[in-house]
């Protein structure tokens, strides 16, 4: 039962993080800055998105818990990290909450 508290306390900081560093890096991209502009003019001229997305998100997995280890971070912590990337792929990407709206 323990196992299952702590699968959703990550998950419940995973989630939270990712709204609060998607709405971070979405008013960065926005900004006069437009940080992530030079990465998605390269993203953007890729053949297959999809699978480098997928990739790397099995990437975001693996280096989150090599971080979580390393400096030796909770549960949440670990919901904490895998929300900052994925909401950073998302970005890059323009996936997920980050996706372009469409006007009707």
């Amino acid at each position: 039962m323990e196992f299952f508290y702590d699968f959703l306390y990550c998950v419940i900081a995973m989630i939270i993080s990712q709204v609060v560093f998607c709405v971070i890096f979405g008013a960065l991209d926005q900004s006069i800055l437009q940080v992530f502009k030079p990465i998605k003019k390269i993203v953007n001229k890729l053949r297959r998105k999809a699978l480098i997305r997928n990739i790397s998100f099995l990437i975001i997995i693996v280096l989150s818990v090599l971080l979580k280890d390393f400096f030796k971070l909770g549960d949440i912590g670990l919901g904490i990290i895998i929300g900052f990337f994925i909401s950073l792929t998302d970005v890059i990407f323009e996936t997920g909450m980050a996706a372009p709206r469409k006007n009707k």
